[in-house]
Order: structure tokens, then C-alpha cells, then sequence
């Protein structure tokens, strides 16, 4: 049976405490089917820290917020035209994600879209933490492999 490369391994080990550190549950604010309206954080380039594209859902909404150190809440979109007093352009974005800053809530006629504030693990460790493991495991990988004559 082959080993991966070094460099795969790594990148394995990287995004696993990745995944650890940063993959969140969801808290997201509401929604009124009744009127088929949800609450969601307004998008302004006043409050917008960043704009994902291809985001599939609000769990990776949530995801992409927690990349961007200035990110405090995000705006998730299936499909968004955004109005002309936001400042983004007229041109519609499909599976959006937006970074935000501050939360400015308002009530948006929309289907498929949420807000939410960052949120945390319980048990998450730090970014050095992370580093740290993931070096010790590296190298236990790398000790492994020499002693199996194996190349890395």
C-alpha cells in the first residue's frame, strides 16, 4: 500500500484542527413564514469585512466569518440582488456569504437567507494550540516513516 505524500498528510492534519478550531454551530436569528421574511443583518460597505462566493449554506456561512478576524456576524443569501442604497453593485450574487461587523437587524423578504453571529466551540483551542498538535503530529509522521524506511 502507497503513503500519501508528506505534503497531503500535512495539509490532512492542517485542516482537521482546522475543522476543530473553526467549524461552528450555528446560531441563526429569525424567520416569518407567514410573510416569508427573515431577520438578517443589513449588508453595507459600512459594516461588510468580506464577501465569499460559492458558499453552499449557512453553516459554511458561519464558517467563512470565522476567517476574518474583523467578522462579528454574517449575512447568508441562496440568491441576492442587492438594492441600490447598499452600495454593492446591481448585479445578482447566488450562494453568497457576507462578513460583517456589527449586526444593523431588519426584516427582508427573501427565500433562503439567514444571519448570525459568529459563534465559537465550547472547546476550541487556540490557533498556537493547533499549530502546536498538528507540528507534534507531523513529526511523529515524519519519525514513523524513517523508521520504515519510507520516503518522504
Amino acid at each position: 500500500m502507497k503513503n500519501k505524500p508528506t505534503s497531503t498528510v500535512i495539509l490532512e492534519i492542517y485542516l482537521t484542527f482546522f475543522t476543530y478550531q473553526c467549524c461552528l454551530a450555528v446560531q441563526d436569528f429569525g424567520r416569518n413564514s407567514q410573510i416569508g421574511a427573515s431577520e438578517i443583518c443589513q449588508v453595507t460597505n459600512e459594516t461588510l469585512v468580506g464577501e465569499g462566493y460559492n458558499i453552499a449554506n449557512q453553516d459554511r456561512c458561519n464558517q467563512f466569518c470565522t476567517m476574518s478576524p474583523e467578522c462579528a456576524y454574517w449575512t447568508w443569501y441562496k440568491i441576492h440582488l442587492p438594492h441600490s442604497n447598499e452600495g454593492l453593485g446591481l448585479h445578482e450574487r447566488q450562494n453568497v456569504c457576507y462578513a460583517l461587523n456589527t449586526c444593523k437587524l431588519s426584516t427582508e423578504k427573501c427565500l433562503d437567507c439567514s444571519s448570525g453571529q459568529r459563534m465559537k466551540k465550547k472547546n476550541s483551542m487556540s490557533k498556537e494550540e493547533a499549530r502546536k498538535k498538528a507540528d507534534k503530529i507531523i513529526r511523529r509522521e515524519k519519525v514513523r516513516r524513517l523508521m520504515n524506511h519510507e520516503d518522504l
